[in-house]
């Protein structure tokens, strides 16, 4: 467990320390979809999948995003 104020890096670490202990491993993060987006959910749901997916990939770590649909309640 890791407490961070940024967390890509620190993501990014534990998913280096996974890899290098199960070589074969792939990485999923989800990315949450909201029908209609307002300013306070793209706020707080940046692109922190999409930047990781990056940073993951071009370090040799396979890594997907799957999208979350969020349904109104």
């Amino acid at each position: 467990m890791t407490l961070a104020t940024e967390t890509v890096p620190a993501i990014e670490e534990l998913c280096r320390g996974l890899v290098r202990e199960y070589r074969r491993s792939v990485v999923f993060m989800g990315k949450l979809l909201f029908r209609e987006e307002g300013s306070f959910q793209s706020f707080l749901h940046n692109e922190t999948a999409v930047e990781l997916q990056r940073r993951l990939l071009f370090n040799g770590i396979q890594a997907i995003v799957l999208p979350i649909r969020v349904l109104d309640g």
